[in-house]
């Protein structure tokens, strides 16, 4: 199927034509229900696409004695380094010399590094942006009731603290929850609207965009995952068609399938077309980051084909189009992206992510502090100009 319908198999780091023949004694050495699952996810991680989802149709996999539970803590990568960015009630265990942002070095005394590469051939990413956002919940786990240590770094000092996996704990963000006190919209202190695209509904889209209409700026909030709103925003922000997204479908033809080297694609654009009410004219920032995946990122490149906006933040996930979906034996089934997504002049998304215009990242110290930095970095940007 990703050899036929696969819009992106050329951007891969390797020639696909090449995974067949590597998988295939993969898969005849996969002689238990483990293995054959392990076998699954390292072929979806082939992919390289943050689409590239592993579903089974069996509540109960091999997965859960592999990795089925949790210690009470959630990890998140920050500047490349992980440290602790929430931690649960458990009064099972003693959590007291944990802190959120403390650096994690090593788990098992192994450093997180090598424990990090040991993920790398199960978990289907675009970038490595998205493998640290992903990889970081797997870090920790293991089979439910074992133990584990970890290492953290405090003020230059190491200390190791015991842990237990019993569960699964329904851990957020934590430190990493910059926009958790954000309402939906708002109107911020220099006349500056605010709108957090994940919270956002359909029927407020119109009372929302008239009650910012004339603001000096809209920050739009797209680190999250929107909810099919973009579609009515864009032509409030274009008094012209404007050509915004090319789409590329491969289409399988018959000399393609008999061996031939040429496979034909359908080629289409969507175009951002204007309203018929008022077209906004203030400054247009938007935000993002390796969350931004898929409806999210799709969503900025229609504002940016819509009128010259100022994206702030740092690489999306890489993952755009509709996802196809391919049937394993055994229950299980991998997806990708079969759609390919670029902007008009042909250049690349997929993997690449979205093109930001002002790199900005949290640090730990900001987090630390409660600071969202990216937001920061987008108001001084509507001040000065720079």
């Amino acid at each position: 199927s990703i050899q036929y319908f696969s819009p992106y198999k050329q951007g891969l780091d390797h020639d696909w034509d090449s995974v067949l023949y590597k998988y295939v004694p993969v898969f005849l050495n996969a002689n238990d229900s483990l293995s054959y699952m392990l076998a699954v996810r390292s072929l979806a991680s082939e992919t390289q696409d943050c689409h590239g989802f592993v579903n089974s149709s069996f509540p109960a996999t091999p997965a859960r004695k592999f990795y089925g539970a949790w210690p009470p803590v959630q990890f998140g990568y920050v500047d490349h380094k992980v440290y602790i960015i929430e931690i649960a009630k458990d009064s099972s265990q003693d959590l007291s010399q944990l802190q959120p942002g403390d650096e994690v070095t090593h788990i098992d005394n192994v450093p997180v590094a090598i424990m990090k590469e040991k993920w790398r051939h199960y978990i289907p990413t675009s970038n490595e942006s998205t493998f640290e956002r992903d990889v970081v919940n797997y870090l920790p786990t293991g089979p439910l009731n074992s133990s584990l240590t970890i290492t953290i770094l405090r003020a230059g000092k190491p200390l190791v603290v015991a842990l237990k996996r019993n569960g699964r704990w329904p851990l957020g963000k934590g430190l990493l929850s910059f926009d958790k006190n954000r309402k939906t919209t708002e109107i911020l202190p220099g006349n500056i609207g605010y709108i957090h695209m994940g919270k956002l509904r359909q029927p407020d889209v119109d009372s929302t965009m008239k009650a910012l209409m004339n603001t000096k700026a809209i920050i739009f909030d797209i680190r999250n995952y929107p909810q099919g709103t973009a579609w009515s925003i864009t032509p409030m922000l274009t008094d012209t068609p404007k050509k915004a997204v090319l789409f590329d479908k491969p289409f399988v033809n018959y000399d393609y399938l008999r061996g031939g080297e040429d496979q034909s694609t359908l080629k289409s654009y969507f175009t951002a077309m204007p309203g018929r009410g008022t077209v906004y004219k203030g400054k247009v920032i938007i935000l993002c980051n390796e969350t931004t995946q898929s409806q999210a990122e799709y969503s900025i490149m229609m504002f940016q084909g819509a009128r010259p906006c100022t994206v702030i933040g740092s690489q999306t996930a890489g993952a755009d189009g509709n996802v196809t979906e391919v049937v394993l034996p055994g229950g299980y089934t991998i997806t990708f992206s079969g759609l390919g997504i670029y902007y008009p002049d042909g250049s690349p998304t997929q993997r690449s992510g979205i093109k930001v215009d002002i790199q900005s990242k949290p640090t730990i110290a900001g987090l630390k502090a409660g600071k969202d930095e990216v937001m920061d970095r987008a108001l001084q940007f509507i001040s000065t100009g720079k």
